[in-house]
């Protein structure tokens, strides 16, 4: 499609990866969980940042979070921070597990402190610890807890039902064996998890750590041997606080109240690269690109509005789509940038558009698939990516809600080899990804901003081939299942 080609080739659409890598190094030096000082830390660089670009509708907008406070069928969770954290065992040897200090991710978001005192106790093992008979003939009472099951599952068994003091996990969610990211192929990556804090319970003193594979086998080795003491010391708090949502506005040309919205979540723990200072990094490097391109508007780059949202991940978007006081335009369409960053070499995995339900139909399904295409056909290597059904996950999904009823897709890479540890660096990000993921953004906005009766033509006849190829694609599939069944 020369149209498209010519765009995705000109200045318009290119940034620079090299720069989103700057953001994600400095933005991966903070602990972004919600209702913390690290996530405020985050969201006042991102302020600075757009400020410095001449952005001025830039606010930082607050809703309540306390564990009980219900944002629709969500309920947002108490604020939490924490400033030290230590475990270690005590006999029958003593050596350090880990250190919130040097890792912060072992330390889980919800724990709480152990203050005035470290907790010294006997470690038992519970197995995964999501059963009854994972207890059976064991009494967790006031001890800690070791487990490689579901930690949050762990959470309401052990120490709410069984007044279990604290919890020790070596547990690697979303495993995936295939790419090696399994506790044999990384036996020294720490996960991070969390334990989701009730807001009757925000003064209960308790506490989970993770801990590596490789150290889960040392302590069931020693175990096995005979008693062992572990030393938890815990410097950590939950309480009520506000869940900060970002919003920043690109104004448009014209007096037309329809905006473009892209949304991209700002919280994870440290380092938290790819998954998620990536997104950031990306919008703000199209903010600037589009700020500082000549373009036919003297006053704005584009003739619609184009609407910025850096939330914590879920909450702070269905707050704002709920709550939100200032005014806003019809939106038109929102794009959720997710991991858009990730080295594919390095991750094992690739870039995935997430499209629309079918219930919720969009032009901007076949657009994203064409551009990816595009870009794909031109890259000298190729480039790794994919087009699937709607899978949902993300900020995106709030906007699919019937009451909001706005068409979004997301932009995210999956597998990721590192996802959810302390091994999700900015070294596993590539500015050559960076830039095609903006080329296919940008693009997006600026073909739906300044639509003309050729880009209509062909964005009608990919919306028909697109459809035609999804009824037919539907249709084996259901004739395969059917023949299925009946064998």
């Amino acid at each position: 499609m020369p149209h498209f080609r010519d765009l995705l080739a000109s200045p318009a659409v290119q940034i620079s990866g090299v720069r989103c890598q700057q953001h994600v190094d400095r933005l991966s030096q903070m602990h972004r969980i919600i209702g913390s000082p690290g996530y405020e830390d985050a969201v006042q660089y991102v302020h600075s940042q757009l400020m410095s670009m001449g952005l001025t509708d830039v606010v930082v907008e607050r809703f309540s979070m306390n564990g009980a406070r219900a944002y629709g069928d969500w309920i947002a969770p108490a604020a939490w921070e924490a400033s030290a954290a230590e475990l270690w065992v005590e006999s029958p040897e003593r050596f350090r597990l880990c250190d919130y200090a040097e890792t912060p991710v072992c330390l889980h978001v919800g724990s709480r402190s152990s203050s005035p005192d470290a907790v010294l106790g006997e470690l038992v093992d519970i197995g995964d610890g999501v059963t009854d008979a994972h207890y059976a003939g064991q009494d967790v009472t006031g001890r800690i807890v070791l487990t490689s099951g579901n930690v949050r599952e762990v959470y309401q068994e052990a120490v709410r039902c069984r007044g279990a003091r604290g919890i020790i996990s070596g547990a690697m969610p979303w495993q995936s064996p295939s790419i090696g990211r399994s506790p044999l192929d990384q036996p020294d990556m720490v996960s991070f998890n969390k334990i989701n804090v009730r807001h009757d319970e925000i003064d209960r003193e308790a506490f989970s750590f993770g801990i590596s594979a490789r150290q889960e086998a040392r302590l069931r080795d020693l175990m096995r041997q005979g008693e062992v003491i572990v030393r938890a010391t815990v410097n950590a708090r939950a309480s009520s606080g506000e869940l900060a949502v970002l919003n920043a506005r690109v104004p448009g040309a014209e007096l037309s109240k329809r905006e473009l919205v892209l949304v991209t979540h700002l919280c994870h723990p440290q380092p938290g690269a790819n998954d998620n200072a990536s997104g950031p990094a990306l919008v703000l490097e199209i903010v600037r690109r589009l700020l500082s391109a000549e373009w036919d508007h003297a006053d704005s780059p584009m003739r619609h509005s184009l609407r910025l949202l850096f939330v914590p991940e879920a909450y702070g978007t269905i707050a704002w789509l709920l709550e939100s006081d200032l005014p806003r335009g019809d939106m038109l369409w929102a794009v959720n940038l997710d991991m858009v960053g990730g080295d594919s070499a390095k991750t094992c995995g690739h870039l995935w558009l997430d499209q629309t339900p079918w219930s919720m139909p969009t032009y901007l399904n076949d657009l994203m698939a064409a551009l990816m295409s595009e870009i794909a056909t031109a890259s000298l290597n190729g480039w790794q990516y994919g087009v699937r059904e709607h899978m949902g996950g993300s900020d995106h999904i709030m906007f699919l809600a019937p009451e909001i009823g706005v068409p979004a897709v997301m932009l995210g890479h999956e597998p990721d080899l590192f996802y959810h540890s302390d091994l999700d660096t900015v070294d596993k990000t590539a500015p050559g990804e960076f830039e095609k993921v903006a080329q296919v953004v940008m693009a997006a906005l600026l073909l739906t901003d300044r639509i003309t009766p050729e880009w209509a033509s062909t964005l009608a006849h990919l919306v028909y081939q697109g459809a035609m190829k999804r009824i037919v694609d539907y249709g084996e599939r259901t004739i395969q299942r059917m023949l299925t069944e009946r064998k």
